[in-house]
Parts: C-alpha cells; structure tokens; sequence
C-alpha cells in the first residue's frame, strides 16, 4: 500500500497528478480520504468530478471516494485529546 496527497487548487501534487503517480506504481484501487473538516463545494461537488473524470480515463482501476475527514465520529474523540478536556 502507497499513501499520498493531493491538492485541489493553489498547491502541488493536484489529485490527478497524485492518482496517475499511484497508478504508476501499480495501484488498482485508490482510496481518497477528502482531508476536509466540513462538507463544502470541494467536497460535495470538486472532488467528487475530478475522481468521475479520472474514472472515464482510467476504468480499470477501482476507486473508492469516502466522507470527508470531519465526517468521522472518531474525529471530536481526536480534538477532545489535543484539547486535553
């Protein structure tokens, strides 16, 4: 298993970048973890057309889209500890 990151806007590597990397060094299925505390544009719309469009180009692969990061229950429990409550 290979971890990587990606960018939407204003940084580098962007998802397609980051994905075709991944698909190069042989990945048949990419998981992306929307790495976003709330469900915005980026994550109900953005995203979500990048990994359909790189699906048409690359069907062979199975990709896997999850909720976003702040979607997790697991994610207060994780604030709570920093926060030392």
């Amino acid at each position: 298993m290979s971890i990587s990151y990606a960018f939407l806007e204003l940084a580098e590597p962007t998802i397609e970048e980051s994905i075709k990397t991944q698909i190069k060094k042989g990945s048949k299925k990419i998981i992306i973890l929307p790495y976003f505390l709330a469900q915005g544009k980026h994550v109900k719309t953005d995203i979500p057309n990048e990994i359909n469009k790189l699906k048409n180009i690359f069907n062979n692969v199975d990709f896997v889209l999850l909720e976003h990061l702040g979607a997790n229950d697991m994610i207060i429990d994780l604030i709570l500890s920093i926060v030392d409550v």
